[in-house]
């Protein structure tokens, strides 16, 4: 487990006792690192005190201003937790991070480990907002779910993956995200960026032609407080949803013609590509050097209405004999119907 936390003395201790509470914790959980990174409160004297089946390593770091950021933070504690691995001789062993505010579901341990099939090499769980909140939030939440389930929906419909089969999701949330110690080696370690760190190893792994499972009942349950530790990260968002008409929803979500458009020109990719290693790094310049495919956000308010054009089309499309190709006239048309 890798656990990267910042004045977390309040909460880091039901996130270890949640992991202690799993059923055979004891056998399965080689240790819990957490890295404490420039606290001033009491957090790793929290986490020491809490008794736990397995072994805890808490580093306390004093990171420079530059570096004291979440990127940073999440770099060294999975690299620790490789290292642990690889003195256990366990060199493709799972490195699951979560956060330090955030809880897994008490099935968490028998769930991840069940989706970690022998093709598996990384798996992205869900996340549920852990407390009150209020209504408008709720609302948001509720909207955003729905067109998040379409846009899983409609991109296995038209780009299916054997190994990340429907029912899935679009999250790569770094409060439950896990990665075989040898995977994430290979693309470089987590990514040293200040801000959604867990977005750009998802992105990493994806040019890699990492498999991925993006399972649906691997869950954590995560803080909703609005005062978060990263800056323009999950509690920001939230705050945003509760407060701003004009918000846009998370980054993993698009206008419903994008999100059509690139599935659909991925999967004609990837027929082009056929089985060679490497059609990742090959999407991911093609995206790169695409203009319609550079990536769009999608306001919260025009949710609604985006999951259901992209139910219409979705549907539409499948009453078709050729159903897994675009719609007819599926390019400007489209792309204006997105906004």
């Amino acid at each position: 487990m890798a656990i990267p936390a910042r004045n977390e003395a309040t909460r880091i201790g039901a996130a270890l006792e949640a992991l202690a509470a799993q059923p055979h914790a004891d056998s399965s959980i080689a240790a819990a690192i957490v890295h404490a990174n420039n606290c001033t409160d009491a957090t790793a004297a929290v986490a020491r005190s809490v008794a736990l089946p397995f072994p805890l390593i808490v580093i306390e770091a004093v990171m420079p201003s530059a570096e004291s950021h979440i990127g940073h933070a999440r770099r060294a504690v999975t690299e620790a937790a490789v290292a642990h691995l690889l003195r256990l001789g366990r060199p493709d062993g799972i490195v699951a991070g979560t956060d330090a505010d955030s809880r897994v579901a008490g099935d968490w341990l028998g769930r991840l480990l069940a989706a970690f099939v022998p093709q598996i090499d990384a798996v992205c769980g869900v996340i549920a907002l852990d407390g009150p909140i209020s209504a408008p939030l709720a609302r948001v939440r509720e909207a955003e779910a729905e067109y998040a389930a379409m846009v899983a929906r409609v991109t296995d419909w038209l780009d299916p993956l054997d190994h990340d089969p429907w029912p899935n999701h679009v999250w790569s949330w770094g409060a439950n995200f896990a990665v075989r110690a040898s995977t994430l080696s290979t693309v470089g370690g987590s990514p040293l960026v200040d801000l959604a760190e867990d977005r750009a190893l998802h992105a990493a792994l994806v040019r890699h032609d990492a498999r991925i499972r993006h399972a649906c009942d691997v869950q954590v349950f995560t803080s909703a407080r609005a005062d978060g530790r990263a800056p323009g990260g999950l509690a920001d968002l939230l705050s945003d949803y509760a407060t701003d008409q004009d918000a846009l929803a998370d980054f993993a979500l698009e206008p419903a013609a994008t999100t059509w458009d690139r599935a659909a020109r991925r999967v004609a990719a990837r027929a082009r590509w056929g089985s060679r290693p490497g059609f990742g790094a090959a999407w991911a310049a093609q995206e790169a050097e695409t203009p319609r495919l550079a990536r769009q956000r999608v306001a919260v308010r025009a949710l609604p209405a985006q999951t259901a054009l992209l139910g219409r089309w979705l549907k539409d499309a499948a009453d078709r004999s050729d159903s897994r190709v675009p719609l007819p006239g599926a390019g400007l048309s489209l792309q204006a119907a997105g906004h």
